[in-house]
């Protein structure tokens, strides 16, 4: 997670993608990996995908907690 974080913060978002990525295998409703997945693709200029995934995390959260999401796509924080 800090690894992550760092790699956000120092403009690496490929990275900070996989890492994301690979933390949400582990845990698929972690907060800040989806968040990151987000906020990266954003920067990349791939909002579609940003928004997909997003929409694939809220749903998967529903799932498997049978309740909504409680975070806006513009409200994730990393």
């Amino acid at each position: 997670l800090t690894e992550m974080k760092k790699d956000y913060n120092d403009n690496n978002y490929t990275s900070a993608l996989g890492f994301a990525e690979a933390l949400q295998i582990i845990d698929p409703i972690n907060d800040k990996a989806i968040a990151c997945q987000v906020k990266a693709l954003r920067k990349m200029e791939q909002n579609y995908e940003a928004q997909r995934r997003y929409l694939d995390f809220v749903n998967n959260y529903k799932k498997l907690m049978g309740k909504d999401y409680p975070h806006l796509l513009n409200d994730l924080k990393l």
